[in-house]
């Protein structure tokens, strides 16, 4: 803020507003506004935007239940295709975390107030899962 005296001279972000008030034998002419528009600068624009909680928990679910199925498909074959219960329990895990991340993934995606990467980052993560499963479901029921 500048003040100059026998006028104020104020400065605020993009614009420079000058009021000078002239007095002549007692009367008065009021303020004068004048508009010196100043070169824009880049600046930031402040949102009220947040990542989401389910977006997250989306995108953890999607990476463990890929990781898992993952593990579970090099142990099966580490041990020549004769696969422990175990594996099948992780099998039956993975389907599930996949399938809630997807509904958390897509619930989120659909709200305007949160960023989209983790929810759509989620969403492909457990996709991607489901598919696999999939298709270790259809070689294991058609081989």
């Amino acid at each position: 803020l500048l003040i100059v005296t026998g006028g104020k001279l104020i400065a605020g972000k993009s614009k420079i507003f000058f009021f000078f008030q002239e007095q002549t034998a007692g009367i008065s002419f009021g303020e004068c506004p004048f508009r010196v528009f100043m070169k824009k600068r880049k600046a930031y624009i402040f949102t009220n935007k947040r990542h989401s909680n389910r977006g997250i928990m989306s995108t953890i679910l999607g990476t463990v239940s890929l990781a898992s199925l993952g593990v579970a498909v090099f142990l099966a074959y580490q041990e020549g295709g004769e696969a422990a219960a175990g594996l099948g329990v992780a099998g039956i895990l993975a389907l599930l975390y996949s399938l809630v991340g997807i509904v958390l993934g897509v619930r989120t995606v659909r709200e305007k107030n949160y960023y989209r990467l983790f929810p759509v980052l989620g969403t492909l993560l457990n996709l991607a899962a489901l598919g696999g499963i999939s298709l270790i479901l259809y070689a294991g029921a058609n081989l």
